[in-house]
């Protein structure tokens, strides 16, 4: 589930986006770069885009040591106060995923599930979009200032944790 959160929160290049909205992304990052979390970005390059027909266009891919847990917190901040947290059991989100996610996870041959096996490199290109349809009613809420996220993950292994800004402005 972290790649939804990701796909959702993340862009990473200037795009002019569905319903007119742009995004403009300042980083999506490791919040480290030791190398040691269980899941990590592998290059800084990484990039998502928004579509004029409102998908999320992927580039980038991640490595994992593999984990059976994973306990996800975040943290949205928009203009520096904190606007939404919370906790969820990623591998419990597996098992509840759309159809989107879990045509996703068969394209990178990953499972359906945790626990999930090491893996040097899941890369995610063009060919895995993500369709934000029904996210457009509630673009309008991101305007109005810089956002924020950061992501940390307990595993049974160790941890992982990302980091990205971004601003959703109206053309």
């Amino acid at each position: 589930m972290f790649i939804i959160i990701f796909l959702l929160i993340a862009l990473i290049d200037k795009s002019f986006a569905c319903n007119g909205y742009k995004l403009i992304q300042k980083r999506m990052e490791n919040c480290d770069d030791s190398g040691k979390d269980v899941v990590r970005f592998l290059y800084k390059n990484s990039s998502l885009t928004l579509s004029n027909d409102c998908k999320l266009v992927p580039n980038f891919c991640i490595a994992t040591l593999g984990y059976k847990t994973a306990m996800v917190s975040y943290k949205i901040w928009k203009n520096g106060v904190v606007i939404l947290k919370g906790q969820k059991d990623m591998c419990g989100m597996f098992n509840t995923a759309g159809k989107d996610a879990k045509a996703i996870m068969k394209k990178l041959d990953v499972g359906d599930g945790c626990p999930f096996e090491p893996k040097l490199a899941i890369c995610f290109d063009e060919k895995m979009t993500y369709s934000m349809d029904k996210f457009k009613p509630f673009m309008s809420v991101g305007l109005g200032g810089p956002m924020k996220t950061e992501t940390k993950i307990e595993h049974d292994n160790g941890h992982s944790c990302f980091i990205s800004e971004f601003e959703l402005v109206k053309k």
